[in-house]
C-alpha cells in the first residue's frame, strides 16, 4: 500500500507553477548512484518538496514500464518488498530534468527517511538482506523475470523491515540462462567485495584513516585492472581516472581494448556494452587530467601501457 507521506509527496509537486518550479527546483545527483549505466538517481527539492526520481536510458524505460505492468511487482511492491515505484508522465517537470540530463525517461520512488551501508550492518541485518534479495529473486523467476545483479547495496531499510529499492535490476529471463548475479552475491553478501576500499571509521570517520589516505605513493601501478573495474565493478572509466588523479602520484596505467580476447570474455555475460569504454575515451579523460610521459602498445596493438604524470601539481 502506498504510504500517505508519498501520495502527499507526489501530489504536492504539480501544484506550483512552472515558474516556481524552474526558478527553485534543486537537482543533485545521488553519490551512491552511477554504477549502472542504464540509470541513475537524483534528488530533487522544490519549495519544501523532496523527490527522489531516477533518470532512465531508453532501453531501461522501456523494461521498466513493462515491469511496472506485471502483477507479481506490484504486489512486492504492496507488501512492502520493493520500493514504491512509479514511471512519470512526459508533462512532469521531473521528467524534463532528466531528459536535459540526457535520460530518457524517469521513475519516482519512495523516499527513505535514512541511508545506511552494508558494512554498518550487524550480522542479522545482512542476513534478512540477504533473504530478501533471494526471495526476490525466486519471485521474479517464477514469472519471467531476473535480478541482473546482487549486490546489499541495492538494499534499505524502512525501519526494521529490508526494501529493496534498485528496481532497474529487474530484467526478463528466458528461463534458460544462468543467474549472472550469483557470483556477485557470494562475493559481497557471503564475503567482503574486494572492490570497495576500506572507508574512514571510528569518530568522525577520521579514527581509522579510508585506506587511500593512509600514505603518499609516488607510483601507482594500474595494470589489467581498467577494464574490471568498469565492466565487473561498474565504474564508470572517468570517475576511475579521476581517482588516480586524485592520489597525486605518477600512474602506470594498463588500458585493454575491446577487441582483446580477455575483454570479450569479460563483457560477454553482460548485458550492457558499457559504450564509454573505448580507447577514444579514455585518452580523453587521460588528457583532462595527465601528461603521457611514454606509452607502448602490446598483444599486436590491443592493449597499451601509458606512463601518466598528474597534472597541476605543485
Amino acid at each position: 500500500m502506498v504510504s500517505e507521506k508519498y501520495l502527499k509527496t507526489i501530489d504536492a509537486w504539480p501544484m506550483q507553477t512552472a515558474e516556481q518550479n524552474v526558478s527553485a527546483l534543486q537537482v543533485s545527483a545521488d553519490g551512491g548512484s552511477f554504477r549502472d549505466p542504464s540509470g541513475r538517481v537524483y534528488h530533487l527539492d522544490c519549495l519544501g518538496v523532496h523527490r527522489v526520481v531516477r533518470g532512465l536510458s531508453a532501453t531501461a524505460a522501456e523494461t521498466t514500464e513493462r515491469l511496472l505492468s506485471e502483477p507479481f511487482i506490484q504486489r512486492l511492491i504492496a507488501e512492502g518488498d520493493v520500493v514504491e515505484t512509479s514511471l512519470l508522465p512526459h508533462d512532469d517537470p521531473a521528467v524534463s530534468q532528466m531528459v536535459e540530463m540526457g535520460w530518457a525517461a524517469a521513475v519516482e520512488h519512495e523516499p527513505l527517511e535514512f541511508i545506511t551501508w552494508p558494512y554498518e550492518w550487524p550480522f542479522s541485518m545482512l542476513k534478512d538482506a540477504a533473504l530478501l534479495q533471494l526471495r526476490i529473486l525466486d519471485t521474479a523467476a517464477r514469472n519471467g523475470w531476473i535480478l541482473k545483479d546482487a549486490t546489499p547495496f541495492n538494499i534499505q531499510w524502512r525501519q526494521a523491515r529490508p526494501v529493496f529499492i534498485d528496481t532497474p535490476s529487474f530484467v526478463p529471463w528466458d528461463g534458460g540462462e544462468y543467474w549472472q548475479g550469483y557470483r556477485q552475491f557470494c562475493s559481497t553478501f557471503l564475503v567482503m567485495d574486494l572492490a570497495n576500499l576500506s572507508p574512514g571509521q571510528g569518530w568522525a570517520g577520521q579514527e581509522r584513516a579510508a585506506f587511500d589516505r593512509r600514505g603518499s605513493p609516488d607510483m601507482v601501478l594500474s595494470l589489467a585492472l581498467l577494464h574490471h573495474m568498469r565492466v565487473s565493478a561498474n565504474i564508470p572509466l572517468s570517475l576511475f581516472m579521476e581517482w588516480l588523479r586524485g592520489l597525486d602520484a605518477a600512474v602506470i596505467v594498463e588500458f585493454v581494448g575491446r577487441d582483446d580476447e580477455m575483454f570479450r570474455k569479460l563483457i560477454s555475460a553482460k548485458s550492457e556494452d558499457y559504450p564509454d569504454y573505448t580507447e577514444e575515451n579514455f585518452r580523453r579523460e587521460v588528457d583532462k587530467r595527465f601528461t603521457v610521459r611514454d606509452k607502448s602498445q602490446l598483444k599486436d596493438g590491443n592493449r597499451e601501457i601509458l606512463l601518466l604524470e598528474p597534472k597541476g601539481l605543485a
